[in-house]
């Protein structure tokens, strides 16, 4: 859910996932949370806990077999 108040989930369906990188960033830039998985099923769900973070706006960067996702989330 976005927003969210304690942890994100992150669903993705893709064949054969190789490499898939999560990372999360303040509106300044910094670097608060990376996560990186290697060889992924073709239905993955990764759930991040979040409840350490203050309320705000971050940016949820996701790369996935070289594919890069960004996308605004809003803790509350």
């Amino acid at each position: 859910p976005n927003p969210f108040t304690s942890e994100i989930s992150i669903t993705i369906q893709k064949q054969s996932i190789k490499q898939a990188t999560f990372t999360i960033k303040n509106i300044l830039g910094q670097t608060i949370f990376i996560n990186e998985e290697n060889n992924i099923s073709s239905k993955y769900t990764k759930t991040i806990n979040l409840s350490f973070i203050s309320k705000g706006i971050y940016l949820l960067d996701i790369i996935i077999d070289g594919e890069r996702t960004v996308k605004k989330i809003v803790k509350e």
